[in-house]
């Protein structure tokens, strides 16, 4: 598979074109999924919460980390479809895209776009189910992961910091 080691975004090398975070994530009992957004707001340059009546959000410091933990993460194993309908192939890793969901599933992942200035987007990720090891005992940071504008998912090895409570 001539993806296999390849960073998902190639082109996102730096955190510092970073103006804008959304991440969706449907939580159990909700009715629709929970959109949380953060960017640079262009006059004064501080970050805002535009959901919260541009609320001033001090997440500059965690921004940049979240973007951080977000570049170059790489395609490190390709996880089998075994003949599953592509909707049945991403329910199966947790990664079927909840922007798009009316109801809750529990193979809804979590999405998570970052976009420059210009509002191009720089990565846009849909994390899903933690990967489990054939032993159960695996204490690594891997995730199926897919690119949100692919059908294919991977396991790939990611830090991250993405609490259903990132609002907090």
């Amino acid at each position: 598979h001539k993806l296999l080691d390849k960073p998902f975004f190639p082109e996102f090398e730096s955190a510092l074109h970073v103006r804008s975070l959304e991440v969706v994530v449907f939580t159990k009992g909700q009715p629709r999924p929970s959109r949380f957004r953060v960017e640079q707001d262009q006059t004064t340059r501080r970050f805002i919460i535009p959901s919260h009546h541009n609320y001033e959000a001090d997440a500059k410091d965690r921004l940049a980390k979240t973007a951080a933990s977000l570049n170059g993460i790489k395609r490190a194993y390709f996880a089998e479809r075994n003949n599953l309908g592509t909707d049945s192939y991403h329910e199966k890793y947790g990664v079927l895209n909840p922007a798009d969901a009316s109801s809750f599933n529990e193979g809804l992942g979590r999405r998570v776009t970052l976009k420059d200035e210009q509002g191009t987007t720089l990565v846009d990720y849909i994390f899903g189910n933690k990967y489990e090891s054939r032993s159960g005992n695996d204490n690594t940071d891997r995730y199926y992961v897919r690119n949100a504008e692919e059908d294919e998912v991977y396991i790939a090895e990611c830090k991250l910091d993405l609490s259903a409570k990132f609002s907090d």
